[in-house]
């Protein structure tokens, strides 16, 4: 179980509030965002990490293949040699 330690950092809840609206890196304001919904009580760690899960998944993950069959290979390839032993 996660639990946010405010205290022990000297931070409070609004500190990690503004953190995730004002940070320069977007993954650094994910991770402060994630922080704050879990000290507030909003969220637990896994209901967090499954709600930024499907934002994070690559465009591609989930779609099946457009060329059912491997790709030609270029015809200025150099020819294949067969090895030396």
């Amino acid at each position: 179980m996660v639990r946010v330690e405010l205290d022990r950092w000297g931070q409070r809840l609004q500190d990690l509030c503004q953190t995730a609206l004002h940070a320069d890196h977007p993954r650094t304001r994910e991770r402060f965002q994630a922080l704050y919904l879990i000290a507030s009580g909003q969220f637990n760690a896994t209901t967090c990490a499954d709600t930024s899960a499907a934002a994070t998944r690559p465009s591609w993950a989930g779609s099946t293949a457009t060329t059912p069959t491997a790709p030609t290979p270029w015809p200025t390839a150099a020819p294949a040699v067969a090895p030396p032993f």
